[in-house]
């Protein structure tokens, strides 16, 4: 393990928060500097910045660096351009730029939006064309471009291509998020006992955050430089199946109303990915049921205050 400062960006966001209680139960939390944008119980730093990023990078001299910021928010192009790519690139300059870029490993969360429809129905794979069709999927793979080209400045980076996430932390923005969100709502008497959803045909390989934290931690300490690797279950659930199991954990019965507002404008109807390569690199697999994480996504949104 290096001896210098592990950095997460990002650290407030749901996986961050995540990734830095997996560094600290492994034994790293003091070695361990999380920052995010708004600051609160981390260390401020807008990586929009420049001037400030590389005047916290020179300070912190770290060796391995989780680059977790950016944004799931729906957003316009400028706004996730933004937030990904020139984010990164201010990021990576200041690393480059150092006295030793070559001892730096810097591990990028990539997207399975990276990818768009697959070329058939089995698991993608790393290797898998990549042919975006939403915005943040062609911004998150404008994002993994533009990091990778930091290998000439001598920068190990690697990309982590997590898939979809859920389990506490999950924000409402996101679908199960949304799901949980609504039903702590109508069990305090705060909404009408209705849900209301978008499309829930969809299918989308759902991991726990905590599962994918443990697979981040793995990449960054044993991951090769260079390599790309998917960060996922491996199967292709409906969304309907996890609204199913939040209903019937539902403490009042609860009427689905379809919010044609709530759906996606481009949607890819299936994708699976494959985590053989991950699983090749540490013997990482997936710990936590599907039960219990749609469980632990509702438990934790009844408690968040009102």
């Amino acid at each position: 393990m290096p001896s210098s400062d592990i950095l997460i960006t990002g650290g407030r966001g749901f996986l961050g928060t995540a990734l830095a209680l997996e560094l600290r139960r492994r034994g790293l939390g003091r070695r361990l500097v999380v920052t995010d944008r708004k600051g609160g119980s981390c260390r401020k730093l807008d990586l929009a910045d420049a001037a400030r990023t590389a005047r916290t990078v020179e300070e912190l001299r770290p060796s391995l660096v989780f680059h977790l910021a950016g944004t799931t928010r729906p957003m316009d192009w400028e706004g996730l351009w933004k937030a990904h790519v020139r984010a990164t690139l201010n990021l990576l300059d200041a690393l480059a730029d150092g006295p030793a870029p070559s001892k730096i490993r810097v591990v990028v969360s990539g997207s399975s939006g990276e990818y768009g429809p697959p070329p058939g129905s089995a698991p993608v794979g790393e290797n898998a064309p990549l042919r975006p069709v939403t915005a943040y999927g062609i911004i998150k793979l404008a994002q993994w471009l533009a990091a990778a080209s930091y290998h000439h400045r001598g920068l190990q980076i690697l990309e982590a291509r997590i898939f979809n996430v859920l389990g506490p932390g999950i924000p409402s923005h996101l679908a199960p998020g949304a799901f949980a969100e609504q039903i702590a709502r109508v069990e305090l008497g705060l909404q009408p006992p209705r849900l209301a959803v978008g499309r829930l045909d969809a299918r989308r390989d759902y991991l726990d955050v905590r599962d994918a934290a443990r697979a981040l931690a793995d990449i960054g300490l044993h991951g090769r430089s260079g390599e790309v690797y998917n960060v996922c279950s491996g199967r292709a659930l409906p969304m309907r199946r996890i609204l199913d199991l939040m209903l019937k954990a539902a403490r009042r019965p609860i009427r689905v109303v379809p919010d044609a507002s709530r759906a996606r404008k481009v949607e890819v109807p299936r994708l699976a990915g494959s985590a053989r390569k991950l699983m090749a690199l540490a013997g990482w697999r997936p710990g936590i049921s599907l039960e219990q994480s749609v469980l632990d996504t509702l438990n934790w949104h009844r408690g968040r205050p009102r």
